[in-house]
């Protein structure tokens, strides 16, 4: 889809698909299964790294 080309109905058209497709995907189980795995690995990052400042020693 070229910018030149279209017309604002058809870039408004194309908007509304994709937010249609975004909030589809958020709806999604999946989705929410991802977002719970991605916070619970920045949790143990962080959890690991205020480990490591309390006792760097444990890590070698």
């Amino acid at each position: 889809m070229s910018v030149a080309g279209t017309t604002v109905e058809e870039a408004t058209q194309h908007a509304l698909e994709l937010r249609a497709n975004n909030r589809n995907i958020e709806g999604s189980h999946a989705f929410r299964e991802q977002e719970r795995v991605r916070a619970a690995i920045e949790k143990a990052k962080k959890a690991k790294a205020s480990r490591r400042a309390r006792n760097p020693y444990e890590f070698g």
